[in-house]
């Protein structure tokens, strides 16, 4: 699925989402949670925390 996709969602579908941050030369880290489109709407199955750590030095 993109911004300029034509598909059109319907119950039952399963998919990923995976937002990403890449800084060249640095790092990149991708986030990737499962998700099932319901009658009423998106059960994520993916419970991953969103807290950043930082590493000294």
């Amino acid at each position: 699925m993109t911004a300029t996709s034509e598909t059109v969602l319907e119950e039952g579908m399963i998919f990923s989402i995976e937002p990403g941050i890449y800084l060249p030369g640095r790092f990149g880290i991708r986030l990737e949670d499962i998700v099932v489109l319901r009658r009423d709407g998106p059960e994520v199955f993916s419970s991953l925390p969103r807290t950043v750590h930082l590493a000294d030095g």
